[in-house]
């Protein structure tokens, strides 16, 4: 239940931001650029949702950028601001690709490290082993030494 409330808080908390930006994209002329805030869903997205959803996330901040031109109706669009937003919506992809590339890394170095401590695991068990085994074979030979010392003549007492 936990990780299905987390999701579902992930998707509206993402949701609410959506619309935020949303809000102060088109409430506003083309020339104000709000499309870097999309970052925030990008990578709440990252830890939150599938590659999937992220790849959603990334495009429909992408398109809300880009249509951020073209809904108010009537205005002029400057060569600017077209510039402007298309580098929006190429750092909106290198967002995307850099958070899902990151989640890949980290996910890469938890099962590294869950290797490593399964083979430190299996070495301690090794060495435990061979400590025994060891222990358990000079036991006898230290006692049979020790009966062949006290059996020598030159020792009665």
């Amino acid at each position: 239940m936990a990780i299905q409330e987390k999701y579902l808080r992930g998707r509206w908390s993402i949701s609410i931001l959506f619309a935020i930006v949303v809000a102060l994209e088109f409430t506003t002329p083309s020339e104000y650029l709000f499309g870097y805030l999309y970052t925030g869903q990008i990578l709440l997205a990252n830890s939150r949702l599938s590659r999937l959803g992220k790849l959603q996330i990334t495009l429909v901040a992408a398109l809300l950028t880009l249509l951020n031109l073209f809904v108010p109706h009537g205005e002029t669009i400057a060569l600017a601001t077209v510039a402007n937003r298309s580098i929006a919506v190429m750092a909106l992809g290198v967002t995307g690709y850099l958070s899902d590339r990151n989640q890949q890394y980290e996910e890469a170095i938890a099962q590294t490290k869950a290797q490593l401590q399964s083979q430190q695991q299996l070495a301690s068990i090794r060495e435990d082993f061979v400590s025994t085994l060891s222990h358990d074979l000079k036991t006898p030979m230290l006692r049979s030494r020790l009966l062949k010392l006290l059996n020598r003549p030159n020792l009665a007492m």
